[in-house]
């Protein structure tokens, strides 16, 4: 796939937690940026209340996040940092059973990185 300008380039924030879910999240997410297909924004950055980084999502950037569980942390500082997202999947809704021991699963790997992947092009082909 050709890799697109990197500012029309949807960009990804998730859950980076200490739970195989969320390093699922952010190991699929590394392949996408990988391949061309999305950016990964610091969702660090936005919990610590940086205006510098954050004011550029607050308008006109394709932002899209990845929960690891319905505790749904990443959401969460996108909505107090006001940053409007497009979209958002939680992992273990793909039914993946969350775990502490961070021995990640290949198959879920996959099945992590395709929903992500749909996610943002079904949202990315809407867009006009």
């Amino acid at each position: 796939m050709t890799r697109k300008e990197d500012n029309q380039l949807p960009y990804l924030f998730l859950c980076h937690g200490a739970a195989n879910v969320g390093q699922l999240g952010n190991d699929a997410a590394r392949e996408l940026f990988k391949e061309g297909e999305l950016k990964i924004a610091c969702i660090a950055a936005v919990g610590a209340h940086n205006p510098d980084f954050i004011k550029p999502f607050q308008s006109g950037k394709m932002v899209f996040c990845v929960d690891g569980c319905s505790m749904r942390c990443a959401s969460k500082t996108l909505e107090h940092g006001n940053i409007p997202v497009i979209n958002s999947m939680i992992v273990t809704d793909l039914g993946i059973e969350k775990n502490h021991d961070l021995n990640l699963n290949r198959e879920e790997l996959k099945r992590v990185k395709a929903g992500i992947s749909s996610m943002v092009k079904g949202a990315a082909s809407k867009k006009v």
